[in-house]
């Protein structure tokens, strides 16, 4: 970009040149003292011509070289405005594929999180089935020993037993059912607390945000210090955003853990009370025969009860499942909103910062202007003041001139006897460049023929006539003119 200096260089250069050319002119003649000489001999006179024409082309030949570099400086401008647009695309570029390229690893990450976690599951699932399957192979077997044993107790023993598995049976039903009631009430109190922190969680991580919106809001009017120190303090929230977001994951992991060894305790109860009945079944089955219909109900009733619990367990664990995923679809969300607020604010700061470039450009075209049009007015004022000067030269050197000639004239003129009083007559004269008359005729006559006779005579021995040195002057006024003789 061009600077002022650069302009006011060649501005410089033309006015001293202007001044030079005003200089030179004023020494080609001499206005107060004209110096004219006679003598029977034609005198050379040197002199500069100075052309009018050739002052107006510098002066224009100097002005389209100053509009020619000042159309270059804005072409520099253009061409600097073009590469830093180019250079802002290419940096919006880079970042927007920095951006895709880390959403897209974000994703694969996420994807890659969520293909473990079905593996996991899968193979939970898996270890489940097989577990299962080997806990039914074991109860058949346990079922046919006790089955082996119960045919070879008395009846009375086996009734005394019935019933005594009856009161049993009422018992720990009793006692599962409260058991259940206060799992079920502890399972919502842990999600009640669980909610209410997430909300807290939720509340203070808003009040963050707000706060560093009046924090980005401030600091994006304060100076570039305060811009360095919020860039650091950024960089800081960024670190401590992902250290909060792995302490949430360790803690989801932990509470994971939790949860799996809280199902793998509830499932070994579960397995010992189910046990538990269904040793209590055999033995009623195997005590009398009579209570197998019961003992076959009160298996597919705990069966039933089994599988409610089961899908209850399920149903809860889905649950859990979704509102881990919406916690965590709401935090990725949040940090969208974060990433996007945060390029809203950038690209606005860009904006600010092209404007101002673009106001500061206008402006200094305006003032490079500006300048340039006070030079073209100083120097046509210039031109002016030194073409009155020469005009007002010329006069004052074309009246010298006429009064020269005059004298000489009246100085060699021979009043005629019969001329009397004040006479006056025109007399049309051509001259050669040294003032030698090639004509002298009168053409406006005084009404005395010996007086006009006269008057041409001493035009002629005149001859040559004093005449200026400048050669316009002379070509314009006294190559041919008239001359009016009135002498006194």
């Amino acid at each position: 970009m061009i600077s002022k200096r650069k302009l006011t260089g060649p501005f410089i250069l033309a006015l001293a040149l202007h001044v030079l050319l005003l200089g030179v002119f004023m020494l080609s003649f001499d206005s107060k003292s004209p110096v004219f000489e006679t003598g029977p001999e034609p005198e050379i006179i040197e002199a500069m011509v100075i052309d009018e024409s050739l002052i107006q082309a510098e002066a224009e030949r100097l002005e389209k070289q100053q509009q020619n570099k000042l159309f270059e400086s804005q072409r520099q401008i253009e061409e600097a405005q073009r590469q830093e647009d180019e250079k802002l695309k290419q940096q919006q570029l880079v970042k927007q594929q920095k951006k895709m390229a880390a959403e897209k690893l974000k994703a694969e990450q996420l994807a890659a999180e969520k293909r473990k976690a079905e593996d996991a599951s899968k193979q939970k699932a898996e270890a489940e089935r097989v577990a299962s399957e080997k806990r039914k192979a074991e109860e058949a077997a346990k079922q046919k020993a006790a089955a082996e044993k119960a045919k070879a107790e008395q009846s009375a023993a086996e009734k005394r037993k019935a019933e005594e598995a009856a009161k049993q049976k009422a018992e720990a039903e009793r006692v599962a059912a409260e058991k259940r009631k206060a799992e079920e009430e502890a399972v919502k109190q842990k999600a009640a607390a669980e909610k209410a922190k997430v909300e807290q969680s939720a509340a203070e991580k808003r009040k963050a945000e707000d706060a560093a919106k009046q924090k980005a809001e401030a600091e994006r009017v304060a100076a570039e210090k305060r811009k360095a120190d919020e860039a650091a303090k950024q960089k800081a929230a960024a670190e401590k955003a992902k250290a909060e977001q792995s302490a949430a994951e360790k803690r989801k992991a932990e509470d994971a853990a939790k949860q799996k060894a809280e199902a793998e305790r509830v499932a070994a109860e579960k397995r010992k009370a189910d046990e538990a009945a269904k040793q209590k079944a055999a033995a009623e089955k195997a005590k009398a025969e009579q209570l197998a219909a019961e003992k076959r109900k009160a298996e597919e009733a705990a069966k039933q009860k089994a599988e409610a619990e089961r899908v209850a367990a399920e149903k809860r664990k889905a649950e859990e499942a979704a509102k881990q995923k919406a916690a965590a679809d709401k935090l990725k969300a949040e940090q969208v909103a974060a990433e996007k607020r945060k390029a809203e604010e950038a690209a606005k700061r860009e904006a600010e910062r092209l404007s101002e470039l673009a106001r500061q450009q206008a402006e200094k075209l305006r003032q490079e202007e500006e300048a340039r049009k006070q030079a073209a007015a100083a120097a046509e004022e210039a031109r002016k003041q030194a073409e009155a000067k020469r005009q007002q030269a010329l006069a004052s050197a074309k009246d010298d001139a006429k009064k020269a000639i005059a004298s000489k004239v009246e100085r060699g003129w021979v009043r005629p006897f019969s001329s009397q009083g004040q006479l006056k007559c025109t007399i049309k004269v051509k001259l050669l460049s040294d003032g030698t008359v090639m004509e002298a005729r009168v053409v406006s006559s005084s009404g005395d023929a010996a007086f006009d006779r006269s008057a041409e005579l001493a035009v002629r021995k005149s001859s040559p006539l004093p005449i200026p040195r400048d050669r316009e002057l002379f070509n314009k006024e006294f190559k041919e003119f008239n001359f009016d003789f009135e002498p006194h």
